[in-house]
């Protein structure tokens, strides 16, 4: 059987461990590693016996993968998945998927007019721990639920300051927050309304933690 072969935007952490997790996957292979800091790109690709590019054109051009893992700062998906899609690429993305409404849309037109499949990285509602509450849920252990509350805890993402910079991750409520409201969607169906208010316009750009 010839190999998925597996493309990845972005050389940091989150890229670093889709490429691993592809490693893993039968059938699957990284082939081609891209970022805007060549180094970075070398050492990962290196890592797994694959080609290294400075940025997306250069990878297409080339390198066109089977699938691209899009695992850059969240301000970014929308310009790197849309040509990756129009090239041709299946492509998962990191969550959240875009930072407007707008952009996400484009995304899912440039996946529809293309015929290529498109997936968001939410990825908790795979681990056991949520898929049980689900299912607890599901077979009605917890009854008729009447309200939810969620609390993510640990550390705020200081490996790179584009977290604390809402312009280009929504802030921590809706970087991280995210899971959250996709294992909701999950277990409990569509929103019929939303009311919220948050700390995130007025914060101290040296204390970046939110409240909402």
């Amino acid at each position: 059987m010839s190999s998925l072969r597996i493309g990845i935007v972005g050389a940091g952490g989150m890229g670093a461990t889709h490429a691993r997790a592809w490693s893993q996957v039968e059938g699957a292979a990284v082939t081609v590693v891209a970022d805007t800091d060549l180094p970075k790109a070398e050492a990962l690709a290196a890592r797994h016996g694959a080609t290294a590019c400075a940025s997306l054109n250069d990878l297409l051009a080339a390198h066109r993968p089977d699938l691209l893992s899009v695992c850059v700062p969240t301000d970014l998906h929308a310009s790197l998945t849309i040509p990756a899609l129009d090239a041709g690429c299946h492509v998962l993305v990191e969550k959240p998927m875009a930072l407007s409404t707008a952009d996400a849309d484009a995304m899912v037109a440039a996946a529809e007019r293309n015929g290529r499949l498109l997936s968001v990285g939410q990825c908790v509602r795979f681990f056991p721990e949520y898929a049980r509450a689900k299912a607890l849920v599901d077979s009605g252990a917890v009854g008729n639920p009447a309200a939810v509350r969620c609390r993510r805890g640990g550390g705020f993402p200081r490996w790179s300051a584009w977290f604390a910079d809402p312009a280009r991750s929504g802030g921590v409520l809706y970087d991280l927050g995210v899971h959250e409201i996709d294992w909701l969607l999950w277990c409990f169906g569509p929103v019929v309304r939303v009311l919220a208010r948050a700390l995130t316009a007025s914060l101290d750009p040296a204390d970046p933690r939110d409240y909402g």
